[in-house]
């Protein structure tokens, strides 16, 4: 259960909760690649918040630690993991404002191993 103790977004400026979360989730991240490295999985999930309360009272959690997100992990079944279906990057991606394109298109990708064919 990844938590912040500062900056503070309850008396933080402008951005204060861009720092709190964009500060985190890179390191989330690694936790998670980590995990997967040792047979492992997890999701990035944030929906216990709507009972952050409970969940701070039941895990001990300090007044003024924020919850960023929950990561359950489990043994996963099997190993074989995909390339999950994304739409293309150009599809929801723009350059300098919304609805700009990028001026270049994606590289057709191999589902199956993520090789490049472009």
């Amino acid at each position: 259960m990844p938590c912040a103790t500062r900056p503070d977004p309850a008396t933080g400026g402008p951005g204060t909760n861009s720092a709190l979360h964009g500060s985190l989730y890179p390191a989330i991240w690694q936790v998670n690649l980590a995990l997967r490295a040792r047979g492992l999985g997890t999701v990035i999930t944030t929906l216990h918040l709507h009972h952050a309360a409970s969940v701070a009272a039941l895990l001990g959690i300090p007044d003024g630690a924020v919850q960023i997100t929950m990561l359950p992990v489990a043994y996963t079944v099997g190993t074989d993991f995909k390339v999950a279906a994304r739409r293309p990057v150009d599809a929801v991606s723009y350059l300098d404002r919304w609805g700009t394109p990028l001026p270049y298109r994606d590289k057709p990708v191999d589902r199956l191993t993520g090789e490049d064919h472009g």
